[in-house]
């Protein structure tokens, strides 16, 4: 792990980048208590929220003089765990603007990490039937 990717890093990319970039996002449910026994030691101290089917999110919000802000953020249909209980477990959330993205699973804000989880082949499999 240890590879970071700054909210200027994606600015620069363009949109097939961008598209092709997020397809490779998100940690492997079996991946993620090792991440979680980890989080603190890697990213610092900031509050954690671990989220499931997530979708990337970008926006762009007209500015005065022709000028525009582009962010990032992630939208949640399911939160698996929040450190702070600010989300119940199943329920769904939104992040503030990205800030840094790290190991392509941890979605840095100003104030959280968002872990993105994608599920095994093996745990989808189960809960479709």
């Amino acid at each position: 792990m240890n590879s970071t990717v700054s909210y200027k890093d994606l600015l620069q990319m363009s949109k097939e980048e961008i598209n092709t970039f997020i397809t490779q996002l998100g940690l492997p449910f079996s991946d993620l208590p090792s991440l979680l026994t980890n989080i603190k030691s890697c990213y610092g101290d900031k509050p954690y929220c671990v989220v499931g089917d997530w979708e990337w999110r970008e926006q762009v919000i007209p500015l005065r003089n022709d000028n525009s802000l582009k962010i990032f953020y992630v939208y949640a249909d399911y939160v698996i765990s929040d450190e702070q209980q600010r989300y119940a477990p199943g329920s769904w959330a939104r992040s503030s603007p990205l800030t840094a993205l790290h190991d392509k699973c941890v979605f840095e804000t100003e104030n959280t990490l968002y872990i993105l989880v994608n599920r095994d082949v093996d745990e989808q499999s189960t809960r479709e039937t």
